[in-house]
């Protein structure tokens, strides 16, 4: 902590100046959040379809949907989560090779990743939406529910 001089010359005076690096806030990264759910929705696909087809007894048209709203960049609805629960749990009961359990454990790993910053990033917008809401509702004196 720094004191104030006891006294101070009139003729040149200094002026610190504090500039701190602000972290953005949740709501500020919401793009960089779904740009991140997306990329590791990608990075599951690819590691899913690196896998040996023998082995894979996945929905296909759940597997298909996911990489359909992948491509689409549209992770934030139902259709998206219902895929990724239903993929990543038959993923959860594939008995595999040894020498591919490093690419099942990604692939159960970066869509679970997914899935969990698309529904944080639906979190965030619902709370906002649910806050204007409430803040209208007390500039105009009715309560909302």
């Amino acid at each position: 902590m720094l004191h104030a001089p006891i006294s101070m010359s009139s003729d040149k005076t200094y002026h610190l100046v504090h500039f701190f690096k602000r972290e953005p806030g949740e709501m500020e990264s919401l793009h960089e959040r779904l740009a991140n759910a997306i990329d590791a929705a990608r990075t599951a696909l690819n590691a899913i379809y690196a896998l040996p087809s023998e082995a894979l007894n996945i929905d296909d048209t759940a597997l298909e949907l996911l990489e359909t709203l992948a491509d689409n960049k549209d992770l934030l609805n139902e259709q998206f989560y219902q895929s990724a629960r239903i993929v990543l749990k038959q993923l959860s009961s594939l008995q595999i090779d040894q020498q591919y359990e490093d690419t099942l454990r990604n692939a159960r790993h970066y869509l679970d990743l997914s899935m969990n910053g698309s529904l944080r990033v639906a979190d965030l917008i619902a709370a906002e939406n649910k806050i204007k809401a409430f803040r209208g509702s007390l500039k105009s004196g009715t309560k909302s529910k």
